[in-house]
C-alpha cells in the first residue's frame, strides 16, 4: 500500500518539475504557482483514493462499487471546489491557464491512480476469486 502511494506522490511530483519548466517560461512565477496549485489540489485526494481502492479491492463487489462512485464525487469535489475557491478569491489565479492546469493534472493523477490500482498485489489476489464458476 504504501508502495502504490509513493508511486502516485513521485509520480505527481516528477510531473510537476517536468511542467514547470514551461510554466515559468509563459507566465513566470505566477505560472509556477498555479500549476504547483493545480498538481497539489489533484494529488491530495487522489492519495485518498488511492488507498481507499486498495483497501477496496480485496473487498466485497459492493465495495468495489462504493469506492468506484464515490472516489469519484470526492475527487471531483475537492479539487473542482478547491479550484473554484482559489479561481474567486486570488487575483493570481483569475487566468484560463489554471484551469488548464487542473485539467491536465486532474486527468494525469487519474491515470496514474487508475493504473496504480489495476496493477496492485491486492488486485492481482482478488481477480481469481472472482472467476470461479457460479456452481462451485
Amino acid at each position: 500500500m504504501r508502495t502504490q502511494g509513493g508511486v502516485l506522490i513521485g509520480g505527481v511530483l516528477f510531473a510537476w518539475l517536468v511542467a514547470s519548466y514551461p510554466a515559468w517560461k509563459v507566465d513566470g512565477a505566477a505560472g509556477l504557482l498555479m500549476s504547483g496549485s493545480a498538481a497539489l489540489l489533484c494529488l491530495a485526494p487522489a492519495v485518498v483514493t488511492l488507498l481507499w481502492g486498495l483497501r477496496a479491492m480485496t473487498g466485497t463487489p459492493a465495495e468495489r462499487l462504493q469506492h468506484a462512485v464515490f472516489s469519484t464525487l470526492l475527487r471531483m469535489g475537492v479539487v473542482l471546489g478547491g479550484a473554484v475557491v482559489l479561481y474567486v478569491s486570488v487575483p493570481a489565479f483569475q487566468k484560463n491557464a489554471f484551469w488548464l492546469w487542473v485539467i491536465g493534472f486532474y486527468m494525469g493523477t487519474l491515470a496514474l491512480e487508475t493504473v496504480l490500482l489495476n496493477y496492485s498485489p491486492a488486485t492481482r489476489a482478488a481477480g481469481p476469486a472472482e472467476h470461479k464458476s457460479a456452481g462451485a
